[in-house]
C-alpha cells in the first residue's frame, strides 16, 4: 500500500523516470499503521489490486453447480461520521467436481429479498443456469 501511495504522491511509478516531474525521489521507506476499534494494523494491501478484484467479481461462472450456499453477515461501519448497518452477502458453491469456491460478495444497506434477487440475477448474468441444491 505504501508503494502505491508513493506512486500517487510522486505522480510516477517506480523506475519510470521518464514521467518524473518532481525533485522528490524514492529515498527510503518506512512502516505505516492504522488504529481501529480492532486494534493497530500494519498496512500492506493496495488500491492497485482493485482491477483484479473487479475482474474476479465479474468473471464468467460455470453453467451448473451442485450446491450453492447463500448467506449474509451484518456489521456496523462508520459512514459520514455516523455508525450505520451494512450487510455482506456471500455466495459459496460446490461445483459438480466437488470443488468449493466463492461466487461473489456484495455489500448492501440491509438484508432484503429484493437485494437477494439482484444477487441471483448477477449470478445468472455471469452464466449460472442450474443449481441442484440451494
Amino acid at each position: 500500500m505504501l508503494e502505491a501511495e508513493i506512486d500517487t504522491h510522486l505522480d510516477y511509478e517506480k523506475h519510470d523516470t521518464m514521467k518524473k516531474k518532481t525533485s522528490n525521489s524514492r529515498n527510503g521507506k518506512g512502516k505505516k499503521s492504522i488504529i481501529s476499534e480492532y486494534g493497530e494494523q500494519e498496512i500492506n494491501l493496495t488500491n492497485k489490486i482493485v482491477l483484479m478484484i473487479k475482474e474476479w467479481q465479474n468473471r464468467p461462472l460455470q453453467h451448473t453447480f451442485a450446491v450453492v450456499f447463500p448467506d449474509a453477515t451484518h456489521f456496523k461501519v462508520k459512514q459520514d461520521g455516523a455508525i450505520v448497518n451494512k450487510v455482506a452477502y456471500m455466495v459459496i458453491d460446490i461445483d459438480l467436481d466437488g470443488n468449493k469456491d466463492v461466487l461473489g460478495i456484495w455489500i448492501g444497506e440491509n438484508e432484503s429479498s429484493k437485494f437477494w434477487l439482484s444477487v441471483l440475477n448477477d449470478l445468472k448474468n455471469r452464466g449460472v443456469q442450474d443449481i441442484l441444491i440451494i
